[in-house]
């Protein structure tokens, strides 16, 4: 985890792939598909990117991570079927997903696609993307403009 970028977003391995081509990245976002592809040895994970400021919140509150509504699109990954893929708690759609991977592909509808790695699924009770609304310009240069409080604990 440590070695893996997470200041390289979506939109800048659409901008430049070649760039960031051989890039380990982090990216945190909502499961929003699960399919097995056709041969059954591959199973194909679309993940909704929103930004996550990477700290957990372990307060009163039931969620502990705050992913913002905004992201930079959808991102999938392709993982072998494994004997834990058909286990109802791997990425399931809906669950917060942190994956790991290196950018291998763009699609033509710009659906950045990831070498997986490694990941780690949030269930859908322990984040929540209605409570904090920021952007880019939060995340990187600390700009409170681009930062919005949407409720309350």
């Amino acid at each position: 985890m440590k070695k893996a970028r997470r200041d390289v977003q979506p939109a800048d391995i659409r901008k430049d792939f070649a760039r960031h081509k051989d890039t380990l990245v982090a990216w945190s976002g909502v499961v929003a598909e699960r399919k097995l592809a056709p041969d059954g040895k591959g199973l194909g994970i679309v993940i909704e990117h929103h930004y996550w400021d990477w700290k957990e919140d372990f307060g009163a509150q039931m969620e502990r991570m705050f992913l913002s509504p905004r992201g930079e699109g959808r991102f999938g990954i392709m993982d072998t079927v494994h004997e834990g893929s058909n286990d109802p708690r791997y990425l399931p759609v809906g669950s917060m997903a942190i994956v790991f991977g290196t950018p291998v592909q763009v699609t033509a509808e710009g659906l950045v696609v990831l070498e997986f790695q490694w990941s780690i699924t949030v269930p859908k009770y322990e984040f929540a993307t209605d409570f904090w609304d920021y952007g880019r310009n939060w995340l990187e240069k600390g700009d409170k403009s681009d930062f919005k409080a949407l409720r309350t604990f």
